[in-house]
């Protein structure tokens, strides 16, 4: 018995994307959507999607060739959200139904992407089992599927993802914590597949699906999504006699988590962003043998990979000898190979060559060469002294309005007063274009408060929060509503008492880190109001009540776009990028006890951390 197990399709999301051309599309191998006018379908749609299409028309080609898949079974996560558009499902379901049709019975298990966020509702999934598509079983629920095949009967235990929400909602559950909701859902769910387990017929093959965090899994893109967030469960738990297979997903990155039987990630489909630059994606091939003994009877499993789109990280350092910067970078970059690969450059600089940097001319320059998308150039200049502007102990930074600040550097600068007033005149036409900030506005700013929130003041805190994050930026309420604020210090910033910004701490001490530790995180601001220096008075309010508790060591998790106001801050970058919420971000760090340099007043364009 042959059985294909492959899972995190993430079909949607397409962040390093550009429309594909119909030229494109005739190089595209003969696997790619065969019976379909691909310029008529695709022509114009994002690279990213035809990419995860490609990548699942590669598996669906090799279950229907000789020999065929006796059975395919797809781990969760068939999109990138909840609410797939037309075309996303209809994509996807086009490739189950080719198997399907074909004769080959198709497991579909939800996921986490999957699962809707009231329970009721239906998955993204229901709806093969709403059209009863013939060949297709939908795992929505803990229970066991039996599924006949060419090759005999399989018995499929399905462990589909559980929703924090539904287990919070439980009246004995009210006011439990994370962890101990964690806990209570690793037990539950330990419980139910040795439940399950004890009911299956041990002469009939045995594969439990599982969209799960395991405890000794080495993570990938969604590692921060995932650390302290998800239930985990031990691989013990997904080894009950008799089962002869664990087909994981969940996990972007393919491992084998045991061996006996086998407990596999098959990983995700295609690459999402650059902290999988390196990974192989595919998806396994299982031999099973039904006349050994339960719990044996793998007799051979292996990785086929997939194509990827490749992506690369450009590193390039300058020294003061290079008396022509951008001929040193272009000869630099003339070295590597970027065909067809989705790109960043990272450009290390003495502080005087950063300005000869031409970010534009690099980006035309990989294209020129063949690069698929430019997702970036970076420049990192070396740290210079420079002369700061010191104010009085009753005066903040945060509390300046751009204009007033300006004047205070000019004042230090000793610049002359008639170029003063030219200079704070062409300032003004700046801050009006670029920050949106009328007259009235500028004056509004200094008169924001910023106060640790009252019990009365966190329902429009709560408010702010679902529009920012929830409503604009599409994060999953299950993931916004963590059950962390109760022992969160959350902080509010008001105008003529309207709550107009928030943000809240959680020491460390509270997550299980060191007591000197504490996380910063749910920064938003009223979208009117953001770019005039609120979330940087907000921030400076939470590190203020940070050290007042004896915490050193500020961390949060910054969505990438917003990175500099953080480094105005004084925070520092740590680690490869990932994505929390489908938003890419950074882990970013700072030492509270040395003074901070004077913080740009900028303000980040939606929310500055979301999910930790």
């Amino acid at each position: 018995m042959r059985i294909i197990h492959f899972a995190d399709a993430h079909i949607g999301v397409e962040t390093h994307s550009r429309p594909v051309s119909s030229a494109e599309l005739d190089t595209l191998p003969k696997s790619f959507a065969p019976g379909v006018d691909r310029r008529a379908v695709y022509a114009g749609m994002p690279s990213g999607l035809i990419d995860a299409l490609r990548a699942l028309d590669e598996l669906v080609e090799h279950a229907l060739s000789d020999p065929r898949a006796d059975l395919v079974i797809f781990a969760g996560d068939a999109y990138r959200s909840r609410d797939p558009s037309q075309t996303h499902q209809r994509e996807f379901a086009r490739r189950i139904n080719r198997m399907a049709g074909a004769g080959i019975p198709v497991f579909l298990l939800a996921g986490n992407h999957d699962v809707p966020n009231t329970e009721g509702r239906a998955t993204t999934l229901d709806i093969f089992d709403a059209l009863a598509v013939r060949n297709v079983t939908v795992g929505a629920r803990l229970g066991i599927h039996n599924i006949e095949t060419r090759a005999g009967a399989v018995q499929i235990m399905a462990a589909p993802w559980l929703r924090r929400s539904a287990v919070v909602a439980r009246t004995d559950h009210h006011g439990k914590s994370v962890d101990e909701v964690n806990e209570w859902m690793q037990e539950f769910l330990t419980s139910e597949i040795q439940r399950m387990a004890s009911e299956l017929d041990p002469e009939i093959p045995t594969v439990l699906a599982a969209h799960a965090t395991v405890s000794t899994a080495t993570l990938g893109h969604e590692r921060s999504l995932m650390m302290g967030r998800d239930y985990v469960l031990l691989p013990s738990a997904l080894q009950a006699h008799p089962i002869d297979y664990a087909a994981l997903g969940h996990v972007h990155r393919h491992q084998r988590i045991a061996h006996a039987p086998p407990v596999v990630y098959a990983g995700s489909l295609h690459r999402v962003d650059f902290s999988e630059e390196n990974d192989d994606k595919g998806f396994c091939v299982v031999e099973i043998d039904p006349g050994l003994p339960a719990g044996s009877r793998v007799t051979e499993w292996t990785r086929r990979s997939v194509w990827a789109r490749p992506f690369k990280t450009l590193t390039i350092s300058l020294r003061e000898a290079d008396s022509d910067p951008m001929r040193s970078i272009e000869e630099r970059l003339s070295r590597f190979d970027v065909t067809d690969a989705t790109v960043r450059v990272e450009v290390g600089t003495p502080a005087a060559l950063a300005g000869a940097v031409d970010r534009i001319r690099i980006q035309s320059l990989l294209r020129q060469a063949g690069a698929h998308v430019v997702a970036g150039v970076t420049v990192r200049a070396d740290a210079v002294e420079r002369s700061r502007v010191r104010l009085g102990h009753d005066t903040a930074i945060e509390s300046l309005t751009p204009e007033r600040a300006l004047m205070l550097y000019l004042d230090k600068a000793s610049v002359a007063p008639e170029r003063q007033r030219a200079l704070l005149a062409d300032a003004r036409e700046i801050i009006v274009s670029e920050l949106g900030m009328e007259a009235a506005d500028m004056r509004s700013i200094d008169e924001v408060s910023v106060r640790v929130a009252a019990p009365q003041d966190m329902e429009s805190a709560f408010a702010l929060r679902r529009e920012v994050f929830i409503d604009e930026q599409q994060v999953d309420p299950d993931e916004e509503w963590d059950g962390r604020d109760d022992a969160a210090i959350h902080v509010v910033a008001l105008i003529d008492d309207e709550i107009v910004g928030t943000g809240r701490l959680i020491l460390g001490r509270d997550e299980g880190m060191d007591e000197t530790k504490g996380r910063i995180g749910r920064m938003a601001v009223r979208q009117a109001l953001r770019r005039k220096g609120i979330g940087m008075r907000i921030l400076a309010r939470l590190e203020e009540e940070a050290l007042a508790r004896g915490v050193s060591q500020a961390l949060l998790h910054a969505q990438t776009y917003v990175t500099e106001f953080y480094r105005h801050a004084g925070y520092l970058e740590h680690g490869e990028r990932f994505y929390e919420a489908g938003i890419e971000h950074i882990a970013m760090t700072k030492d509270l006890t040395q003074t901070a340099d004077a913080r740009a007043v900028s303000e980040p364009p939606a929310g500055g951390s979301v999910n930790e």
